[in-house]
């Protein structure tokens, strides 16, 4: 559940970048019809629905990094909200900010439960209201139970218009009626509905609710009124005037016509003039492009870096100079809902490896990654295929923690990044070395001739060999 709860904290972040450039775009676009707006609110729904991340070459969005924290726990200035709860979560399943998380997770379920037990309740509410509700014709049903019309239904849509309507008003309702039914705005406004009770603690997801809602009922008078001549648009504006002393619709689902905000509609469609054919394709195109850009991620957004030294726990006289190096960024793709933790404290003390971190896939400990240093030498005197043994000669001679099986993936004339395979002998049992069973999982090196680090990351073994070479073509040392 943390982990779920933690892939929505991300979409949100990133659902909210979406909103706030859609806010802004808005306001350009204030004198164009409201149909341009509305469409630009199908990316925030894009962005807060889609289950999975994908990258978009063109994408508008800035480039979001996960860094950890601090020494002392706190989160950089450079980390995602998603990321926050990721990196403050440091991470024996047991401990007390592990809980907290889990605390924030019930939290969230909570929320999304009382949210929709409220709306269903006033959902029954409704439908109790619309027992004893006439048909007219087709799906245009009259009841007296209302003061407003609407359009309500999933599978089978219907009308439902006020008995006491006025013959003179009913052509026109009826009109903006169908004109949802036509676009799709139920179905629409029920997957609005589905993203706000998923982000239901984000305010901007709010935000974005309520101003598509007043878009998409603008973006209707000016569909259903595009041919209509000065008499029919007087009698749609009269209509929909009548409409305001009509209650208020407590679901958050149906399309109505006289609910929401009928003055600021009225005034745009007393200005609404239809474009010409060029200022339409212009525009069209124009708002394609930023449509486009705000789907999915920037290829960059999808790379995490990591910053090493991460911490000062283990730090000794012996091996102060290997944690005062000038520190340094690992950058690397890790799968999606996988995340960096920092170990338990008394975890952090390692031989071989140094300020190790873990990643994690929910629960489930997927890696170990830390670094080393080493003494770079004079490529002349090693052949190149070579050179890897100098680097990782205390990884290579152990006789109960080994790697071996170097697999070059990437090299340059700076460093080198490969597969390895690593092999643990498990002496738990209390047995002898000899007589213990090895254990053999895939693993990455990686280095840097300037910086003179090494990397080195230990999967489990329900990582599997694609897993690991996707992650080793995506490694990068940096200052």
């Amino acid at each position: 559940m943390e982990a779920c709860f933690l892939g929505v904290l991300s979409k949100s972040w990133t659902g909210s970048l979406v909103i706030l450039i859609v806010l802004l775009a808005r306001l350009l676009l204030k004198k164009l019809p409201k149909g341009f707006s509305y469409l630009l609110w199908s990316a925030v729904l894009v962005q807060l629905l889609c289950p999975f991340s994908f990258q978009n070459p063109l994408s508008l969005l800035p480039a979001r990094y996960q860094t950890l924290p601090s020494q002392q726990g706190i989160p950089s200035l450079q980390t995602g909200i998603g990321n926050i709860f990721s990196a403050a979560s440091t991470v024996d399943l047991g401990s007390s900010q592990h809980s907290w998380l889990w605390w924030l997770s019930i939290l969230w379920c909570a929320g999304m439960i009382f949210f929709l037990l409220l709306n269903f309740v006033h959902l029954l509410l409704l439908r109790q209201k619309l027992r004893g509700s006439i048909r007219m014709e087709g799906r245009v049903y009259l009841s007296d139970g209302i003061s407003t019309a609407f359009v309500l239904g999933v599978f089978r849509l219907k009308i439902y218009i006020p008995s006491d309507l006025s013959p003179e008003d009913l052509p026109y309702v009826v009109l903006h009626e169908q004109t949802h039914i036509k676009h799709g705005d139920p179905y629409i406004k029920l997957m609005a509905f589905a993203a706000l009770t998923i982000h239901w603690f984000n305010p901007l997801a709010w935000v974005a609710f309520s101003l598509a809602c007043k878009d998409m009922e603008m973006a209707c008078d000016e569909s259903a009124l595009q041919n209509a001549n000065s008499k029919d648009r007087r009698g749609y504006v009269q209509a929909l005037l009548n409409q305001l002393s009509g209650q208020r619709i407590v679901t958050l689902f149906p399309t109505a016509f006289g609910r929401t905000n009928a003055k600021e509609r009225i005034k745009n469609i007393m200005s609404f003039r239809p474009l010409s054919a060029g200022v339409r394709a212009f525009a069209c195109i124009a708002l394609m492009v930023l449509w486009i850009g705000l789907l999915g991620q920037p290829l960059a957004a999808s790379e995490d870096f990591l910053q090493f030294p991460a911490y000062s726990d283990g730090k000794t006289d012996y091996n102060a100079m290997i944690y005062e190096v000038d520190p340094f960024r690992l950058y690397l793709r890790l799968p999606d809902n996988w995340q960096v933790h920092l170990p338990p404290e008394e975890e952090r003390a390692n031989a071989l490896l140094f300020t190790p971190l873990y990643f994690y896939e929910g629960d489930k400990l997927m890696a170990v990654c830390g670094y080393n240093t080493f003494e770079a030498i004079d490529p002349a005197l090693l052949p190149s295929e070579e050179y890897y043994k100098a680097v990782y000669s205390a990884l290579r001679l152990g006789s109960l923690y080994r790697w071996d099986n170097y697999e070059p993936i990437s090299s340059s004339a700076q460093g080198e990044t490969a597969l390895a395979d690593v092999f643990v002998v498990d002496t738990s049992s209390g047995t002898s070395a000899a007589a213990s069973p090895v254990m053999q999982v895939p693993g990455i090196l990686s280095y840097d001739r300037q910086l003179q680090v090494y990397i080195a990351i230990q999967f489990s073994n329900e990582v599997t060999e694609e897993q690991a070479q996707s992650i080793a073509q995506s490694v990068r040392l940096a200052p």
